[in-house]
């Protein structure tokens, strides 16, 4: 994984399909935060494994197991979402495409986040998670799971 543009863009390009991580550096208590990121390149076997909020819950932070079965996490895969650890299935599917805009929104004040991907400015279904916050509490970190070969992802 190669990281430019002062750590605003991530990319990835081989033969060989595989894992990466990116987590933000901030944690969000209070107000309203949206993290879009502009997709510049998606192959076809590319999805995300998860992209949304773990909380910063002490009891968690030496679990050893899938970080996504922790009940401290809250988001969105390509196949279905993670709701304290549990697994829903998903309504819609969401294709990405090269151009698109991932948008996650991040509202500590109400307690909930939200998901959508925005094509030539018309946003797909929205969804939306209420988060417990006795399972998952404030401060809340964005995380994002990736699998595949070729992807290029730009903080906008």
């Amino acid at each position: 994984m190669s990281i430019d543009n002062n750590g605003r863009t991530a990319g990835y390009i081989d033969n060989r399909n595989d894992q990466f991580i990116i987590a933000g550096s901030n944690l969000y208590s209070s107000g309203v935060h949206r993290i879009r990121l502009q997709v510049g390149a998606w192959s076809e076997n590319t999805f995300i494994q998860f992209y949304g909020i773990i909380g910063e819950n002490p009891k968690y932070r030496t679990y050893m197991g899938n970080i996504l079965e922790k009940p401290c996490a809250c988001g969105w895969s390509a196949h279905g979402g993670y709701h304290h650890g549990q697994v829903f299935p998903r309504q819609t599917d969401l294709p990405i495409r090269p151009g698109n805009i991932i948008e996650l929104v991040l509202d500590c004040v109400n307690h909930k986040i939200s998901y959508c991907i925005i094509h030539k400015n018309s946003k797909s279904s929205v969804e939306h998670i209420v988060v417990d916050t006795e399972l998952c509490p404030f401060p809340w970190k964005w995380y994002l799971h990736l699998y595949g070969k070729m992807w290029c992802l730009r903080l906008v």
